[in-house]
Parts: C-alpha cells; sequence; structure tokens
C-alpha cells in the first residue's frame, strides 16, 4: 500500500496532522513520499519497519522518512492511538540546520533510514526557558490543523520546528558529543560487529552498514578514513586475512574453503592480498605455524 501526500494533505498544504487508532485488517504495511514523526498517545505494540519488530508504547516517537514500509500491531486487549504529524522537507527552515551541527541534521533528512528513540525524556529538555513536552506541542498542533485558522500552516511550521530541535538533541546529546563518540575505536568496533554478524561470509553491504550510524554511505566512508588513517576497505582486507591466518592455524580448511570464508571469490587476489600482508603464502603460513 502506498500513501501520497497528495491524498492526504489538504489542497496547498505542506504538513498534515491526523489522529489515528489501530482498527485489525484496516492498517496494512504501507509506504508513503512524506515525512512522519508518530507519537504514540494510548496503549503499547510493535511498529514494524523494513520487517523489522520494535516495541512501542505511550509516549514513544517514531521519527519515519519517505520509503519505509511500515505498520503497527497492539498487544492483545490493547487499544493503540497515536498522533501522526506529516510534512514535506521543503517546510524545514535552512536556519534549523545551523542550531545543530549540520551534518547531523543532514544526515537524518536527507539519507532513508528511520530513527527510533524514546521520547520520554524530552520533557527534561529545556528550550527558550519553557519546559514543556512533546504530548503538549502534538496537541496544538492538531487544534491548529483542526480549526485551519489563517495563518495554521506557518503556526504548524514553528511548532514542527520546535518538534525537531527536542528530537536531535534527544537523539543526538543524550549520551554527550556526538562527534567525541565517533573514535577510531568505536568506528573499528563498529564494521568488526557487523563482520562478526556476517562471519559466515565476512562480506559487506555499504549501505547496511552506514545506516548504523544514520550517516550516508560516503560520509562514513570518508568519516572512517579521516579517524581511522586507512579506508574502510583496507581495514576490511585485513581482517580477513587475520581470519584466514586463524583458520589456517586452527583448523584443516583447504585454502580455497578459507578463501571463501572470508568472502572472496577470486584466487588470484586472494593470493595476492595474503601475501601482501603476511610476506607468505597461505601454505607457507599454515606450514611454519603448525611446525
Amino acid at each position: 500500500m502506498f500513501f501520497s501526500y497528495k491524498d492526504l494533505f489538504r489542497p496547498g498544504e505542506h504538513i498534515a496532522m491526523s489522529n489515528s487508532v489501530y482498527i485489525p485488517d484496516i492498517l496494512s504495511e504501507h509506504k508513503h513520499d512524506f515525512f512522519e514523526i508518530a507519537y504514540i498517545t494510548e496503549g503499547s505494540g510493535y511498529h514494524i519497519l523494513n520487517e523489522q519488530r520494535t516495541s512501542i508504547r505511550k509516549n514513544d516517537l517514531l521519527f519515519l522518512t519517505p520509503r519505509s514500509m511500515h505498520t503497527y500491531e497492539p498487544r492483545p486487549n490493547t487499544t493503540l492511538k497515536w498522533i501522526n504529524c506529516m510534512f514535506l522537507p521543503d517546510v524545514v527552515d535552512e536556519q534549523l540546520l545551523n542550531i545543530l551541527e549540520p551534518n547531523h541534521m543532514l544526515k537524518v533528512m536527507l539519507f532513508p533510514s528511520p530513527l527510533f528513540y524514546d521520547s520520554r525524556g524530552l520533557s527534561e529538555i529545556e528550550l527558550t526557558s519553557n519546559n514543556d513536552n512533546v504530548n503538549f506541542i502534538f496537541s496544538e498542533m492538531v487544534r491548529e490543523y483542526e480549526n485551519a485558522r489563517p495563518g495554521y500552516q506557518e503556526t504548524l511550521k514553528s511548532y514542527l520546528q520546535i518538534l525537531l530541535i527536542k528530537i536531535f538533541r534527544a537523539y543526538y546529546l543524550k549520551d554527550g558529543n556526538p562527534e567525541q563518540e565517533n573514535s577510531s575505536a568505536q568506528l573499528m568496533q563498529l564494521v568488526l560487529d557487523y563482520l562478526n554478524e556476517n562471519s559466515e561470509t565476512m562480506e559487506y553491504d555499504l549501505n547496511t552498514l552506514s545506516k548504523r550510524t544514520f550517516y550516508s554511505p560516503r560520509y562514513f566512508r570518508n568519516l572512517f578514513k579521516q579517524k581511522t588513517g586507512i579506508t574502510l576497505n583496507q581495514f576490511i582486507r585485513q581482517k580477513r586475512v587475520e581470519t584466514a591466518c586463524d583458520l589456517l592455524i586452527t583448523t584443516d580448511l583447504s585454502v580455497l574453503a578459507i578463501m571463501e570464508k572470508i568472502g572472496m571469490n577470486d584466487t588470484k587476489s586472494f593470493y595476492r592480498l595474503f601475501k601482501d600482508v603476511t610476506g607468505k603464502t597461505p601454505a607457507q603460513y599454515r606450514g611454519e605455524r603448525k611446525d
């Protein structure tokens, strides 16, 4: 199922609001061509996004980018309700991108991957000396939208800017300075964890890997080299050779089987890479270590 803003927004609107309640067999898995912030107002259950299932409950917030396939599922004997704030990207002021680190804003707004986080801590975030919580902002946005008085779209836009600031602050600053978190050790560990999850082949997909940091693939690749001093491909090749060395010593697998196990399918490339790193052929390496 696909929802277009042209079908859900009033003519000329760039922001739309709706109160939703889960009705069995009515809301199937769907995607849309607009951004959506969903605020859970009642009940608990699950949000199914691109076949991944995440628990949700009252006061949770979901930030969804266009083209993500998703739906909801309440827990048994539970009513699940939420408020949707749907908007087109052109309503986001450029000035907003200057309030926090621009790269952090852009990587979320432009990269097609959803953000999930618990919004219960948002009430602790102060903005212009206020402690307005998310529930108040959504309630006011719904009221403005339903009344549709002159200037309501501009009012909604102002509320949306506040909401986005709260979201990005809560997500990116909850554990400290995000730039400091992206140390070389952490980036290397992120890649290692990913490779371990795919240990059968040690194959990797840059798009999938970069999603874990909410960076674009290009930005992640450049950041990795900047922080570690080597390219992502060089790091992965080194880890493949290290794994091959371990398998040569600890198993009786053939060189061909080991080559395939570390995600390589070209014999010449494997032998050349192995010798470049170790200075030996696989057979020489195994013979010396097993003697």
